[in-house]
């Protein structure tokens, strides 16, 4: 199975966005599950409200500069089209900002939150659009294009915005959130119904139980509709 080869967040970031782009959610569903990624971040990863589903982390280490910290990023984002456009932007503004440079460091300051705070903002203005056609919500794979005019002062926006109490709560409460989602799913997957001839709960396989917990994740496949995969930042949109 896939899950059992996926060993790096890079990884599972590949392997959910491609399951995303693919239209197969419970895919993407089922691999946050076997990596504990919580619920709420896995839906708005696949409506498209997310960069990336989990965050890459780079090595805890001191950073001398704001460069250093955001070519670390961008290394490990591998991201050409997105993410190393904001990121030699912010590289090269905070070379004569000092403010941008010490926002930049700051440990809770990530490029990849920046990229989620950015693509969170396109996505409202794509559901705004839609709304304004009589649109429930987003078609999947749509694309919109922006400017650097538009884009730009959402990064500075993000930096200079003051959430590291608020992100360190956050965290806090991802956390005690995915433990109970999990152990919920746990309950779930050891269940089946007492009907004659069944077998205790107990006695459950493990791959009867898995079975049971994709019927109940297929259950939820119609809500799929109305994401939003693809982003063309910066660029016109080709027809």
């Amino acid at each position: 199975m896939l899950n059992e080869i996926i060993k790096t967040a890079e990884e599972l970031n590949t392997a959910a966005l491609y399951y995303r782009q693919s239209g197969n959610m419970d895919g993407v569903r089922e691999l946050a599950k076997a990596h504990a990624v919580s619920k709420k971040q896995t839906e708005e990863f696949i409506q498209g409200s997310r960069y990336r589903l989990v965050d890459i982390p780079i090595e805890e280490r001191k950073f001398a500069n704001a460069s250093e910290k955001l070519r670390a990023k961008m290394f490990a984002l591998k991201d050409a089209g997105f993410a190393d456009i904001i990121g030699q932007y912010l590289v090269n503004l905070a070379k004569t900002d000092s403010a941008l440079d010490a926002q930049v460091l700051k440990k809770h300051k990530m490029l990849q939150r920046c990229l989620d705070y950015v693509t969170q903002k396109a996505y409202n203005i794509a559901l705004e659009g839609a709304k304004k056609k009589g649109e429930n919500g987003i078609r999947a794979n749509t694309g919109l294009a922006l400017s650097g005019d538009q884009v730009f002062p959402w990064v500075l926006e993000y930096y200079a915005k003051d959430d590291e109490k608020e992100i360190a709560e956050k965290e806090q409460e991802e956390k005690k959130k995915i433990q109970k989602e999990w152990d919920s799913v746990n309950k779930r997957t050891k269940t089946i119904p007492k009907n004659p001839g069944t077998k205790k709960d107990s006695e459950v396989h493990p791959k009867e139980a898995a079975e049971q917990e994709e019927k109940y994740i297929s259950k939820k496949k119609s809500k799929d509709s109305g994401q939003m995969s693809l982003f063309d930042m910066m660029q016109p949109k080709e027809s």
